[in-house]
């Protein structure tokens, strides 16, 4: 068997999230490539991805169903990764969710006793990478779904009314972002969010900041009942097609 050659971006530095998975990406990759295995769908972002067993709430009738999030992931360091983890494995569709962790910037720094940071430098550089990523996408031809951040209720962290402005914004961003390139826009938000369109809805939060299983099935609800095209369906459904065949 002729080996194919692969993308492997090494290290990102010495307290980097993205570098926690790199050694169990750069495997899995190379399994999905040197096999040739088509790629039905993909995610790739941060922990609200990682922790989503998206295996259990989808069956994907196109290819190979892959979660490529990574907790504590940035969009800084997704974008570096993009190519690797997303790109080169050319799947069908690439669901895109990135941009909660950037808010830590936010934060006051109790350890250096240094300010956060502004709120528009933080908006806008997490902006410039997640353009960045979708005009990779827009150049290779491959179908991308930008989503929207989720809305948060961490009423133990002082800038947590901060965060669910900076979330407001920046999915804002993210929705223009999406349609200057032509691809779809998938706003999980406004399903998750109390009245006041800021705060998130405690039962579908965790921490409230990660989905429990109550969130989990509100977001793919909405990717289902937008998406109904691009061979995804709840593995409820495919579970019950099987035992009724």
């Amino acid at each position: 068997m002729e080996k194919v050659e692969f993308l492997r971006p090494g290290w990102f530095g010495v307290e980097c999230p993205a570098d926690v998975r790199r050694v169990e990406f750069d495997l899995r990759n190379q399994g999905v490539l040197q096999r040739h295995l088509p790629v039905g769908a993909l995610f790739i972002g941060d922990s609200i991805t990682h922790y989503w067993e998206i295996e259990s709430y989808f069956y994907c009738q196109k290819g190979l169903l892959l979660n490529r999030g990574i907790g504590g992931d940035n969009t800084e360091f997704c974008l570096r990764r993009l190519e690797a983890d997303a790109i080169q494995l050319r799947p069908a569709i690439t669901f895109l969710m990135i941009g909660i962790n950037n808010s830590w910037e936010l934060a006051y720094d109790d350890w250096r006793r240094l300010p956060g940071q502004p709120m528009d430098q933080v908006l806008n550089r997490a902006e410039q990478d997640i353009r960045a990523m979708a005009k990779r996408f827009y150049e290779t031809g491959l179908r991308l779904v930008l989503c929207s951040v989720l809305p948060t209720c961490m009423y133990f962290t002082r800038e947590d009314p901060q965060r669910r402005e900076y979330t407001v914004e920046l999915n804002r961003r993210i929705q223009r972002i999406a349609a200057e390139f032509g691809f779809s826009y998938l706003d999980y938000h406004s399903a998750m969010v109390q009245p006041d369109g800021l705060t998130a809805i405690e039962d579908y939060f965790f921490d409230g900041i990660h989905p429990t299983v109550f969130g989990y099935q509100v977001m793919a609800k909405k990717l289902l009942e937008q998406f109904p095209e691009v061979g995804l369906e709840s593995m409820e459904a495919h579970l019950q097609a099987c035992r009724d065949s």
